[in-house]
């Protein structure tokens, strides 16, 4: 199963970004409020100095890539679920 999703991911682009889109919908409709309430009391409990958590949103793209950007390439060699261009940051907001 798994050689048939990289396969469509790499040659069917149209197809994998339906099916993207496709499990960010049940995926929200599943587990948005559920994520919401423990995203909040994980917030709320993270209260460390002089480091402030927050829940980033889209506005924070660029901010984001631009930290991913100024790593070293071999911290990212093991964490690759995409692209860490700025337009797949951007894209991974929107989900």
């Amino acid at each position: 199963m798994e050689k048939i999703l990289i396969f469509i991911k790499h040659h069917l682009t149209f197809l994998w970004n339906g099916i993207e889109s496709l499990n960010t919908l049940i995926f929200m409709l599943l587990f948005k409020s559920r994520i919401d309430r423990v995203v909040v009391s994980v917030i709320a409990e993270c209260k460390q100095q002089p480091y402030i958590f927050r829940r980033l949103n889209a506005s924070n793209a660029q901010s984001l890539f631009q930290l991913i950007a100024s790593q070293p390439k071999d911290d990212l060699r093991y964490f690759s679920p995409h692209g860490f261009e700025l337009k797949s940051v951007q894209k991974q907001f929107k989900k």
